[in-house]
């Protein structure tokens, strides 16, 4: 079995932990930043299926990852359901706003299926790279962002304001309209995952990038009830699929989102102290991004003390979030050979 699903389906530790990164497909490789120069837009690379597959398989080619997982973006249901949603090179997202009362199309939308069928494709084309060059241990991982993380972008517009206050402030003054909100873009989240993996997606995760931000009162609701509900759902279609979660910047919270929600995995940002996390499900990640902008030798050191910790504890080494921009293609290699004891 690929070790990556290995450890998810068994929960038993491995010896030298299966690794992948998140966005380690992105703008740290000079290969990615060619293709991007030469297609011109993100979602011409996103919604061009060979584009797609051809990015996810650069990381795996380069560093020889665990696990691919599919080049995209969280903000693919927002822009599926008429949201115009816009990537300028070198910025974030720029989203329309969600205006109260307004008419989104749903997972039942022809138009919403049609805008996301390139993913599939993209997710079926992967898979035949991954076994045409014989990357026969590479688990292929599918994703979505979560409701919460979702509503933020939509209500904000973009993600210059990292509290997100415009949502917060929704979330508050509009309680009916905003759960309404989040019950619909679960129901959205559910039906992408689940085409991810009949496309062939041998596991799939879903981010919350911002759980951090939301009210401890309203953690349940908006985080940990609309995953409960995307685990159980994909579940009872899909058992044998893992599902991990990652409620990023959850803190105290990350314990019950683990045994609420029944992920079998649960990213874990830089901030928690993933030693003492008492959950049953695979944890993953915990090193800070910025290490790898840092000195070598403080990389090393800090691979080898997550790794030490970790000792005997079903693992997937990963970072607390995703790879910086900035980073050297170089320190990403000398993290894998870190994990895999060539260093």
């Amino acid at each position: 079995m690929k070790p990556l699903l290995c450890v998810l389906t068994t929960k038993e530790p491995l010896a030298i932990p299966p690794v992948w990164l998140m966005r380690q497909a992105g703008r740290y490789m000079p290969v990615y930043r060619a293709l991007r120069e030469k297609v011109g837009s993100f979602w011409g690379m996103a919604f061009n299926p060979a584009h797609a597959a051809e990015i996810t398989l650069q990381p795996i080619r380069a560093f020889q990852m665990d696990a691919a997982i599919l080049f995209s973006d969280i903000l693919t249901i927002p822009h599926a359901m008429g949201c115009t949603v816009e990537f300028k090179a070198g910025e974030g997202p720029e989203v329309e706003k969600y205006v109260s009362g307004q008419t989104l199309l749903s997972a039942a939308d022809q138009n919403f299926c049609e805008t996301l069928e390139p993913v599939f494709e993209a997710m079926r084309e992967t898979r035949r790279k991954l076994a045409a060059e014989k990357f026969d241990n590479v688990a292929l991982i599918g994703f979505s962002g979560a409701p919460w993380t979702l509503a933020c972008y939509m209500l904000c517009g973009n993600g210059h304001d990292k509290n997100f206050t415009a949502a917060q402030n929704f979330a508050k003054n509009h309680p009916q309209e905003f759960t309404a909100l989040i019950d619909k873009l679960t129901d959205a989240v559910i039906w992408y995952l689940k085409e991810q993996i009949k496309a062939g997606a041998e596991a799939v995760q879903l981010f919350d990038s911002w759980a951090g931000i939301v009210p401890r009162e309203s953690f349940n609701a908006y985080i940990t009830t609309p995953a409960q509900k995307i685990v159980a759902s994909l579940k009872a279609e899909f058992p044998e699929v893992p599902v991990i979660g990652f409620p990023r910047g959850a803190a105290t919270n990350y314990e019950a989102y683990a045994r609420t929600t029944k992920v079998d995995g649960l990213g874990v940002d830089e901030s928690a102290d993933i030693t003492k996390l008492d959950v049953s499900c695979v944890l993953q990640g915990n090193l800070s991004p910025e290490v790898l902008l840092g000195d070598e030798a403080v990389q090393d050191k800090k691979i080898k003390e997550i790794l030490e910790k970790m000792r005997g504890r079903p693992y997937i080494f990963n970072l607390g979030h995703g790879v910086i921009k900035e980073t050297d293609e170089a320190r990403v290699q000398r993290l894998v050979d870190t994990v895999r004891q060539k260093l």
